[in-house]
């Protein structure tokens, strides 16, 4: 009778611990919830008040605080919005493909894999980012809408990123390639110019960026050749490249001056962009988060792109290096 109430009354305890410690989890589970749900209020608040909504010739701003509810996490993204609220017809990212007519026919020669970027619910600083990962065999990029077209001669381009592996080929974006017909391609040789004139920027295999920019008929070649700052791998940094009218080419990291050079390649006429990786060489292996892109055209004052670049710096807890 003894060893019966000895052993009811463990069961009893058990049953109490287990209680406890559901009741523990839960709370704690519902705490990192309430974290995160304010986290991401917050970043969102950061976004509305930002500078960019009042910044002149804005060409397309994306970012991911916003889209939480459009998209499931560890899934493709079947499009990345454009928050330029000064553009009736916004500029949207989607990805490339070629098994859709209404899509842009992007011809991934072969790739097995040729999705949109996974969207990570938790990414950069705890907020949503997209996960760009590509290699030989699976292609993972965004087109912006090439029915975009500007001919402003400064270029200014900001990227919130984060590199998890730059082995070959890590490019963060790069010039889509338009055939006569308008639709999107990585055969240069069917495309218009041969796809020249291009803009460029990658991380080649030590961690240091580079941006390259090309004249309109090909003849010139200019790049920041950046050997100075190297990025390490997952650690955020705050990227802008600015192309300054037959002045010079710069990029900056968190904010600071990491490499220029100048140039004088003239007038450029640049069609839209496509972000995460160069279609046209296969022989790549790099993967990379990226959370804030957006690109400005035409004159943009030091005061602004301090202004910009502060924002993303409160937003995403980067610490500038200016």
């Amino acid at each position: 009778m003894k060893n019966k109430f000895r052993k009811a009354y463990s069961m009893i305890e058990m049953s109490l611990l287990i209680l406890i410690m559901g009741i523990l989890f839960a709370g704690a589970y519902q705490g990192f919830n309430i974290y995160y749900e304010t986290h991401l209020s917050g970043a969102r608040t950061i976004t509305q008040n930002a500078i960019i909504s009042r910044i002149g010739n804005l060409v397309f701003w994306y970012e991911t605080t916003f889209e939480k509810d459009e998209n499931e996490n560890g899934k493709p993204i079947l499009m990345w919005l454009d928050r330029n609220n000064q553009q009736l017809i916004k500029s949207n990212a989607y990805p490339a493909q070629n098994n859709d007519n209404t899509k842009f026919n992007y011809e991934p020669n072969n790739f097995t894999n040729n999705g949109g970027p996974l969207f990570v619910l938790k990414g950069i600083n705890g907020l949503p980012s997209l996960n760009f990962k590509n290699t030989s065999s699976s292609s993972r990029f965004l087109v912006v809408d090439p029915s975009l077209k500007f001919g402003k001669d400064d270029i200014t381009i900001f990227a919130v990123v984060k590199f998890k592996n730059f082995d070959n080929n890590a490019v963060i974006f790069d010039r889509v390639c338009l055939k006569n017909s308008g639709s999107a391609t990585y055969d240069m040789s069917s495309s218009i110019n041969s796809c020249k004139p291009y803009i460029s920027a990658k991380i080649n295999v030590l961690g240091y960026p580079n941006l390259y920019i090309q004249n309109n008929d090909g003849t010139a070649l200019k790049s920041t050749a950046n050997t100075s700052f190297a990025l390490k791998k997952d650690v955020p940094y705050i990227l802008t490249f600015r192309r300054l009218y037959n002045e010079s080419i710069s990029l900056f990291v968190n904010g600071k001056l990491a490499s220029m050079a100048m140039e004088n390649l003239g007038s450029i006429d640049f069609l839209p962009i496509k972000i995460g990786r160069n279609a046209n060489d296969q022989n790549v292996n790099s993967e990379f988060d990226l959370s804030e892109f957006l690109m400005i055209y035409g004159k943009l004052r030091d005061k602004d792109k301090t202004e910009i670049e502060n924002y993303l710096v409160k937003k995403y807890s980067i610490k500038l290096e200016r």
